[in-house]
């Protein structure tokens, strides 16, 4: 028996033409089974004869199982093995031992079945050959099963493993304008396996945003090379306050993603402020003080900051008496002559040009007023001690005037009880009186204190009058009495 043109295999001898004996009945039989699909002819042949019979064959069949899809990391296995069945011309039946040709046909890849680019695979006892793939190169990667019944393609696309750069140092903390940033910026570029450094790579630092000079090169984008350990690293110092990014971005790596840290930049508040900024002072007269400034820094200790005193015509430092006490500076002041509405200044500086200002008034005597500060209208029990009778001198806006000439006088009466409501009183026997100058101080005070009160002798009760007069019209009065 036989097929012609083939594509058939006979049962009864596995190949694709038997020869068969009769039976007892005379009849020679075989199973058939197609290996191609369409008309198939067949004809048996004795020597008394032949004949033949025909069917129509459906051919193998070849299906996808499974197909790797997307994208997959160039040297890494995709994770779905490409799989066809081969099925027998019945559909159902797994074709076993077929062999299925796996090749490349478009891109790079190495298959799993030999390590190559192209493969022979037999089907196995499910009809099933497996391959599993590699992408060698970045890009589209097509295979192609091939076998005597069909083909089938998978496609997947290669992409590249991507380097990484990392951040080691960010701008952390605070930091001031002109400061430079501790720590700085640093970055390490590494493989794709995050642990292997890139030495000898370019990596391009900017400011990204705000102002800021970089110590790498002195200007706002530089350009570092990774040492050893893969790291490039910059100062950085602010020139500006508000928001200020930094970005790192490695030059000609594959992948690696630009790093970018940020942080807020202050403003650095220096002063140099006088206690007191304008001080009166009489006119034509020689007056010495303590001037004081204070110092402030809102981003450093001021302790022990070196002051730089400079005075006009009309007023002088004196020397070596510059001090500094905590954030507070001074030093002795000499002013002379001064004549009314005259103006002398000086200044204090830090910090290389951060200054405060002294200013020096002259005040005509004409202007002169006495005000009671303090003390009047106390009762003090004999012996006891009286509270200081304090007096200011100010000129006609109240500004205190230092220097100023100060007559004090004191007249002594003996104490008298509330006087009756009818007649008149009798005014209490004169017991002494005195006159004294002082002179004012920096705030305009004069302060009598307990002692620099006249006071009755003996156990008897007294009343002191104290009158202050300053300049052509200022004068002022309060009273002390001693109780008997």
């Amino acid at each position: 028996m036989s097929a012609i043109g083939g594509g058939v295999r006979f049962a009864a001898c596995g190949g694709t033409t038997c020869t068969l004996m009769t039976n007892a009945q005379g009849i020679a039989a075989s199973a058939v089974a197609a290996t191609v699909g369409g008309a198939i002819v067949l004809t048996a042949a004795a020597p008394s004869g032949s004949v033949t019979a025909g069917f129509t064959a459906r051919a193998e069949t070849m299906s996808v199982v499974s197909r790797p899809t997307g994208s997959v990391m160039v040297g890494t296995v995709a994770t779905t093995s490409f799989a066809v069945r081969l099925t027998a011309a019945d559909g159902v039946s797994p074709v076993m031992g077929e062999t299925v040709q796996f090749r490349t046909t478009a891109g790079s890849a190495r298959l799993g079945g030999c390590g190559s680019a192209g493969c022979a695979m037999a089907t196995d006892a499910q009809g099933v050959a497996t391959m599993t793939v590699t992408p060698t190169a970045a890009g589209t990667v097509v295979v192609t099963a091939n076998s005597v019944t069909g083909s089938a393609t998978a496609a997947v696309i290669g992409t590249v493993l991507p380097d990484v750069l990392q951040v080691v140092e960010g701008l952390a903390g605070t930091v001031y304008v002109g400061d430079t940033v501790s720590p700085g910026f640093s970055v390490r570029l590494v493989l794709a396996d995050g642990k292997t450094p890139i030495a000898g790579q370019a990596v391009t630092i900017n400011v990204s945003a705000g102002a800021a000079t970089l110590g790498a090169c002195g200007g706002t984008s530089c350009t570092v090379v990774t040492d050893a350990n893969g790291i490039a690293s910059t100062g950085v110092t602010p020139t500006a306050a508000g928001a200020l990014a930094v970005t790192a971005q490695a030059v000609g790596v594959t992948g690696a993603l630009a790093q970018t840290a940020t942080m807020t930049v202050l403003a650095r508040q220096r002063a140099v402020a006088a206690i007191e900024p304008v001080v009166y002072v009489a006119e034509g007269v020689t007056v010495n003080w303590t001037a004081q400034v204070v110092l402030s820094d809102t981003s450093a200790a001021t302790d022990g900051l070196p002051v730089l005193w400079t005075a006009s015509a009309g007023m002088q430092f004196v020397a070596g008496s510059s001090m500094v006490s905590g954030s507070v500076a001074g030093i002795g002041v000499q002013v002379s002559g001064l004549g009314a509405g005259d103006r002398v200044q000086g200044t204090a500086c830090a910090w290389s040009g951060v200054c405060g200002t002294l200013t020096v008034v002259g005040v005509s005597a004409a202007e002169w007023q006495v005000q009671a500060v303090s003390g009047g209208g106390q009762q003090v029990a004999a012996g006891g001690v009286t509270e200081p009778v304090v007096m200011r001198v100010t000129d006609a806006a109240g500004h205190a005037v230092m220097g100023a000439s100060v007559a004090v006088y004191q007249t002594v009466t003996a104490w008298q009880q509330a006087c009756v409501d009818q007649g008149r009183c009798p005014a209490g026997a004169v017991m002494g009186s005195t006159t004294t100058r002082v002179v004012s101080d920096v705030a305009g005070l004069v302060t009598l204190q307990n002692g620099d009160v006249l006071a009755a002798v003996g156990e008897q009760g007294s009343a002191v009058q104290i009158t202050a007069a300053a300049g052509t019209q200022g004068t002022a009065s309060v009273m002390v009495e001693r109780l008997p």
